[in-house]
């Protein structure tokens, strides 16, 4: 195979890869928008307010999982060069999200919700959160690990661990009733394990392509 030829499949596995990671994050985030509409019972939210949300976790889902996975499937780097990726990419992704929001409302004439004092904290979380399992799901594919359960259970600890704390930021600053906690935390779980899983299937395919 010439240079030209190995540089051509490499750009093509490139793309499959980028497709592949889009792809899985926004069926994350209509999964998951999903499910946060049945835990806080289906109804409650006007059609408006369901589109703003959908767009807001669409985009979070989409930005988040693409610095997660772009320093493991797409290209080859250190744990920590994809920690700094992935701790980059959260909070860029956590503004964007809420920014998409805010326009839908605002386009739909619904009042946007309240920009929060905690929000620079809970992004700051999310920064740390999402760089920790960049890292973590990078040692992983370095080192070979090829089962699932395995991504999945940092997936898990991740979401339990920093979701907990999110949560404690949340109800020191705004208050929450219980019917907010189940939406919240299928929100907190399901992101980071959603992503772990959109890493296992997209490096599984890069293994597979070559």
């Amino acid at each position: 195979m010439t240079n030209a030829e190995t540089e051509t499949t490499a750009t093509q596995n490139l793309v499959r890869n980028i497709g592949t990671i889009v792809v899985l994050a926004i069926v994350l985030g209509l999964a998951i928008q999903l499910a946060m509409m049945v835990t806080g019972a289906i109804g409650a939210d006007s059609v408006d307010n369901v589109l703003s949300e959908t767009v807001g976790n669409v985009s979070w889902s989409v930005i988040v999982c693409f610095g997660v996975t772009a320093g493991t499937t797409i290209r080859k780097s250190t744990a920590p060069v994809a920690a700094v990726i992935a701790f980059v990419c959260a909070p860029i992704a956590l503004g964007v999200a809420k920014g998409a929001q805010r326009g839908v409302n605002e386009l739909s004439g619904v009042e946007p919700e309240a920009m929060t004092s905690s929000l620079l904290l809970i992004a700051a979380v999310k920064a740390v959160q999402y760089g920790f399992l960049g890292f973590m799901l990078n040692r992983l594919s370095g080192r070979g690990v090829d089962r699932l359960l395995t991504f999945m259970a940092v997936g898990a600890g991740a979401g339990v661990t920093f979701g907990l704390l999110n949560v404690l930021i949340r109800s020191m600053t705004t208050s929450l009733a219980w019917s907010d906690f189940a939406p919240i935390a299928v929100n907190e779980l399901l992101f980071p394990l959603g992503c772990a899983i959109a890493v296992y299937v997209a490096s599984a395919a890069a293994k597979a392509a070559t």
